[in-house]
């Protein structure tokens, strides 16, 4: 064997969650990673929103190399995509506990998303 790290990195969201998020939760997301300890050594990704009691809802998770600019966009973007968000001016989308990201749309694949990093 080679013993080359071929893993880029995976994304995960499933359709009845999304259904559920967007029929009973509020249009907050919040993003935030963890380390994955082991000898790989990544990092966990995970999408949360908020439902009607405050509580936590999942919504999507990610394994990626590291917390970086890229990654995180990656992740948000496939989540926005996943739920369909088409305007992004009602929406609350929080990463690490801070209230710094806004979404603007191009195109319906194309997005910036600026984070305060």
């Amino acid at each position: 064997e080679d013993h080359v790290s071929r893993f880029r990195r995976l994304y995960m969201c499933l359709e009845l969650i999304n259904r559920g998020f967007l029929a009973g939760c509020r249009k907050w997301i919040g993003l935030d990673g963890c380390f994955l300890k082991g000898p790989y050594g990544r990092q966990l990704l995970s999408g949360v929103g908020m439902d009607g009691d405050n509580k936590m809802f999942p919504l999507a998770l990610s394994v990626v190399r590291a917390e970086n600019y890229d990654n995180l966009s990656w992740s948000l973007g496939l989540l926005v995509q996943d739920l369909k968000i088409s305007d992004s001016s009602t929406w609350c989308i929080m990463i690490d506990k801070q209230k710094v990201v806004c979404i603007s749309y191009i195109t319906k694949s194309n997005f910036v998303v600026m984070l305060n990093y």
